[in-house]
């Protein structure tokens, strides 16, 4: 390039230098020069006015609002493969975006499908609009570009400043018109590429009459394997957020609340409902829909709030009479796919466009929506009666009067018969038979089923846990042989990576061996093992860790605890186990990543719920779990006991339990910090006829303890399901618990007070359900 022409450039870099305030290099400036003739705008000018629609179908604002700066990003189909490219501008954008800088996609000559797979690749965080207008009303056209990549950074009144930024000097750039310091903006981690998209496939159908291809069911959904513990607690708030939509809506006419947050405290008493666990606060672009008077996960799809031109609400309404309650009423962006609660009361994952699998032209008075919004009201009635009860009636007429005052919503509104309840007492083996299944299956297994509203043989369900849920005749199978081991390949290596952490992290129950004193034999194994599926049998001997016998310690507390020692040793990247096996005459190894078995001990802070085998170390026992319903089953076994992973200082924890056999209450481990150092809590101990709260120095039957405080008489209820809570204050080294809403007792430690909870049995067997920690 001549001198002139550097000249030139040079007098055009200053022209940007006055509008950002900001020092670039000659070189830097040549380069932004010479792109800059890519546009017919400058530097200066002022865009347009341009009207525009988002791929979602609402209208786009080309001016940001007042104070923040809008980065215009152009791409073609061919520019999109450039990957550096996309991560540049999406690091740029998580950087400085809660500093002022906002962001808008146009794509030419792009699909409205490969718009879908680029958001699901990059899970691109601004709005996208797609250029399909005519060559001179192309977007592009209006903004004077011609070639791509291409951006345009304007301000609130439209006017250029800056064009084609890239490499760090963008950053600068960004960063001056802000008037921010770099060192005030991290730079964030750059994305990485989602190589599995979420996969359309056959069998889901969120709602009825669809005929295109829709999601495959367990995903669609339970969500992606590795998700699954996280997606099950926002999903209980969100079925719990159905059941208040519902009783408000009988309340007020059908009409939906304004915000989310106008269901407290009437008809949701626990703000923290409104709050996904996963992540409380996803980042979205879609901040209109923020619920302005509480903390809110969800974006609430039917705010009365103008989205450019359009009225969200008004909007909503509209589609509820094109495609039906399948319309979404909230949806949380917070994982890898939009998790959206539908109008009629089922939670579905879906693509960004939920309306994608769905064909317009059905609304509200569509058979399946009729029984839908039975269902709904069932199941908001079910959840209250489990609460008051202690677990679900013998007959539905027993939710007349007080939980439903209609008689006709015990009939199905299509074929007016009565609705088969599953649950029946009149059937005492099948009653039973239910209830072996929500063990076996989890608590989506149906309590009311209903067919011949589905195209192609499909079933509505209504869930034990309150869900509404579509699958063929056999719902079984969609479960597989459980929800715990309902998991793809990618699923398994998940766990693998993130560890499956039971008994020693192997997912294995052990007694010590009392004849030979030579090791742990396994008893059984807890769902979804690691021990079992790498080949470890009920009935081996574990007699070496690591390649360390058993039976030099003195006792069996003292064994206990070097293993647990050898196997959460950070000195070992694989733990091996050397078993002696009945009938084999060589010993047998399995190795184990260390991943599966350490648990940190830092503060957790944040719900916890419990639902799978990954988030407890069953230390002695024969414990069973299956999407939240815990079980502890030799009643003769003395001192039984599981801890859950999150180590606290000040919460709780809260469950239901029910006695099934044996002469004891339950008891509750806080403050486990380890095999030798915890407090026990015992409900209806000395042949339930009291409280107490004993101090343990190790976890077996015959480990030293003291008694602390000797709390008041008291009694639990056997085969009667109890609420129990037991908070925790390691400030004022302080524990309280309450039994069905009346504090029982309390206790003072000389102590801080700090560790894990845990639940314990003695002589008892016993079932938990609705199991939550939580940690401040």
């Amino acid at each position: 390039m001549s001198p002139k022409g550097i000249v030139m450039n040079y007098r055009v870099f200053c022209f940007i230098e006055l509008i950002c305030l900001i020092h670039l290099t000659v070189n830097e400036a040549i380069i932004y020069a010479a792109e800059m003739r890519n546009s017919t705008l400058n530097v200066g000018d002022v865009i347009p006015e341009i009207e525009a629609d988002s791929i979602e179908g609402l209208p786009v604002s080309f001016l940001p609002p007042q104070g923040k700066i809008l980065l215009i990003l152009l791409w073609n189909k061919e520019s999109l493969q450039t990957e550096n490219a996309m991560k540049e501008k999406i690091t740029l954008f998580k950087r400085f975006h809660n500093h002022g800088l906002n962001a808008l996609g146009i794509l030419s000559g792009v699909s409205e499908n490969e718009i879908d797979e680029l958001a699901e690749k990059w899970q691109t965080p601004w709005v996208q609009v797609l250029d399909e207008a005519g060559e001179e009303d192309k977007l592009s056209q209006q903004l004077g570009v011609s070639t791509f990549p291409y951006n345009l950074l304007i301000d609130e009144n439209g006017k250029i400043l800056a064009l084609n930024l890239q490499g760090e000097a963008a950053h600068e750039i960004v960063a001056n018109c802000l008037g921010v310091s770099l060192n005030d903006a991290p730079t964030p981690k750059p994305p990485e590429e989602k190589r599995e998209p979420f996969r359309p496939m056959n069998g889901y159908d969120p709602g009825a009459g669809a005929s295109k291809s829709t999601l495959t069911d367990i995903n669609a959904l339970l969500g992606e394997p590795q998700e699954r513990t996280q997606v099950e607690a926002c999903k209980q708030n969100l079925r719990k957020i159905s059941h208040a939509l519902t009783d408000y809506r009988r309340d007020h006419d059908g009409e939906l609340p304004n915000w989310l947050s106008d269901l407290y405290p009437d008809y949701l008493q626990d703000e923290t409902i409104l709050l996904c666990p996963h992540d409380p606060n996803p980042t979205t672009k879609y901040v209109e829909l923020k619920d302005p008077k509480m903390k809110c996960s969800f974006l609430y799809q039917f705010a009365p709030v103008n989205v450019g031109a359009r009225n969200y609400r008004e909007w909503k309404t509209y589609q509820l009479n094109d495609y039906g309650d399948r319309t979404p009423v909230a949806r949380y962006l917070g994982f890898s796919q939009p998790l959206s609660l539908s109008y009629g009361g089922e939670i579905y994952f879906s693509k960004l466009t939920w309306e994608d699998p769905f064909n317009a032209g059905i609304n509200l008075e569509s058979d399946d929506a009729k029984v839908r919004t039975v269902l709904r009201t069932l199941a908001s009635a079910l959840s209250k009666y489990k609460k008051d009860k202690g677990g679900i009636p013998n007959e539905l007429i027993e939710l007349q009067p007080d939980y439903i005052k209609d008689l006709s919503l015990f009939i199905n509104p299509v074929t007016s018969e009565p609705l088969k309840y599953l649950f029946s007492a009149a059937d005492p083996d099948a009653r039973q038979q239910k209830f072996e299944q929500v063990k076996k299956y989890g608590e989506y297994t149906p309590v009311i089923r209903v067919s011949g509203v589905l195209k192609n043989n499909r079933e509505l369900n209504l869930a034990y846990n309150g869900e509404i849920y579509q699958s063929d005749e056999e719902w079984e199978n969609l479960f597989h042989d459980s929800i715990d081991t309902a998991l793809t390949d990618a699923g398994k290596k998940a766990i693998s990576a993130t560890g499956a952490r039971s008994f020693y992290g192997i997912g294995a129950t052990l007694l010590w061996d009392e004849e030979n004193h030579a090791g742990f034999q396994v008893t059984g194994f807890t769902s979804d093992s690691p021990a079992e599926k790498a080949g470890l049998q009920a009935g081996d001997l574990i007699y070496a860790v690591s390649g360390e016998s058993f039976g030099s310690q003195a006792s069996e507390t003292e064994n206990f605890t070097h293993a647990l020692s050898l196997l959460r040793s950070d000195q070992v990247s694989a733990v091996t186990l050397t078993v002696a096996r009945p009938r084999e005459q060589k010993p047998l190894t399995f190795a184990f990543p260390r991943t599966l078995i350490s648990w940190t001990d830092n503060y957790f802070r944040g719900r916890f719920p419990v639902f799978h085998s990954d988030q407890m170390l069953p230390m002695r026992g024969q414990w069973t779990i299956s999407t939240g319903f815990l079980q502890q089953n030799d009643p003769e076994l003395r001192l039984a006991i599981s801890i859950f992973e999150p180590f606290i200082k000040k919460g709780e924890i809260s469950f239901k339990t029910r006695v099934l056999e044996g002469e004891e209450g339950v008891r509750i481990l806080f403050g486990y910090s380890s095999p030798n150092h915890f407090y026990s809590l015992n409900l209806g101990g000395w042949n339930n006829s009291r409280v107490e709260i004993e101090k343990w120095m190790g976890v077996f039957h015959d480990s030293p303890q003291i008694l602390v405080h000797a709390g008041p008489e008291f009694s639990l209820e056997h085969n009667r399901w109890h609420e129990v809570r037991l908070i925790l204050n390691e400030t004022e080294n302080k524990v309280a618990c309450f039994v069905n809403d009346q504090e029982i007792t309390s206790y003072e430690a000389p102590e801080a007070i700090k560790g894990r909870f845990g639940l314990c049995t003695w002589k008892t067997k016993a079932e938990f359900q609705g199991i939550e920690l939580s940690g401040e």
